[in-house]
C-alpha cells in the first residue's frame, strides 16, 4: 500500500491543497484500495525550499512532490505502483 500525506497548512490549503484532500473520496478505481490517504497539518516543507519548489506540498512514500495538483499526485501515485 502507497502512503499520500497530504499538506493542509494554511499556504498550501490556499495553493491548492483542498482540493487534493478529496482525493480520499476520488481516487480512479485503478488507486482505490492501493492508496492510503492522510492529511497533515503541516509537513514543514514551505521554509527554506531550494529549486523552486512550491506549495502544495504532498509526500508518497516519503518522496515530496511540490506545485502538487490532482493530476501529477495520480501520476506520481501510478509511477510509484508501478515501482513496487
Amino acid at each position: 500500500m502507497i502512503h499520500l500525506e497530504i499538506c493542509s497548512g494554511t499556504t498550501c490549503y490556499v495553493m491548492g491543497g483542498g482540493a487534493l484532500l478529496l482525493l480520499a473520496e476520488e481516487l480512479p478505481a485503478d488507486l482505490a484500495g492501493r492508496v492510503l490517504v492522510t492529511g497533515s497539518p503541516c509537513l514543514e516543507l514551505c521554509r527554506n525550499q531550494p529549486g523552486g519548489r512550491r506549495a502544495p506540498f504532498v509526500k508518497i512514500d516519503g518522496r515530496i512532490l511540490s506545485s502538487a495538483t490532482v493530476e501529477s499526485v495520480i501520476e506520481a501515485l501510478r509511477e510509484a505502483l508501478d515501482e513496487d
